[in-house]
């Protein structure tokens, strides 16, 4: 299944109930753009439409539903910048979606401002920024979207990095990995060398300790 928004949908064969999103924390997936971003306490709303990488659009999930709901956030940077389609400092409106046990885009039932205004948030954006009724607009799921709020710590116990942290972190492995091909286990070390109090948090943590309990400081980008 292709990636929807900035996440990865898996439905397991003849279980559809077993649909799960796994989000990505780094590095930037390939044609994605990391984004950090500012929210504010403003929204749009916007008639209902079928979104850029929607996936499986099911006109009947949607019976009764006329409009949907972005909330605004200024752009405070962006990696790579080129070809973004907007500026740090542009105002953009993020809708966010739920998604069914079969991995199918559906209503977000709950509240327009998902994200705390004034709050940060880390997005991995997947598709491009289009003009929607005026408006730049891009489309997450509210459930994913945007790192720490939404996409919790998988349960980890490590205390979570910032979300200003963790877009750093995406900037400098980009930097690392740009004509190179990078090792991802390598670059984590060497980073985490010179970040000692952001290696022990979340995701970063996890993640070291998973590749070197399975002898995969070699794993490339």
């Amino acid at each position: 299944m292709a990636p929807l928004f900035g996440s990865v949908a898996f439905s397991a064969a003849g279980l559809p109930a077993a649909c799960s999103m796994v989000r990505s924390h780094f590095p930037i997936p390939d044609g994605a753009i990391a984004v950090l971003a500012r929210a504010t306490a403003d929204t749009v709303v916007y008639p209902l439409e079928e979104p850029p990488g929607a996936g499986e659009w099911e006109p009947d999930l949607f019976q009764g539903v006329e409009t949907v709901v972005g909330q605004r956030f200024v752009v405070l940077d962006q990696v790579p910048a080129e070809g973004s389609g907007n500026e740090t400092g542009d105002s953009v409106s993020i809708v966010p979606w739920a998604y069914d046990s079969q991995c199918r885009l559906s209503p977000w039932d709950e509240s327009a401002l998902w994200v705390a205004p004034d709050s940060l948030g880390f997005f991995f954006r997947m598709d491009p920024i289009y003009e929607s009724h005026g408006t730049k607009r891009f489309d997450v799921f509210g459930w994913m979207d945007p790192y720490p709020q939404s996409a919790g710590s998988g349960g980890s116990e490590d205390p979570p990095m910032s979300a200003a942290a963790l877009f750093d972190l995406n900037r400098w492995l980009y930097e690392q990995d740009e004509g190179e091909g990078a090792d991802l286990g390598a670059s984590l070390l060497e980073w985490a060398g010179t970040h000692p109090e952001e290696a022990e948090q979340f995701p970063v943590a996890r993640t070291l300790r998973r590749l070197m309990a399975s002898d995969s400081i070699g794993v490339s980008t």
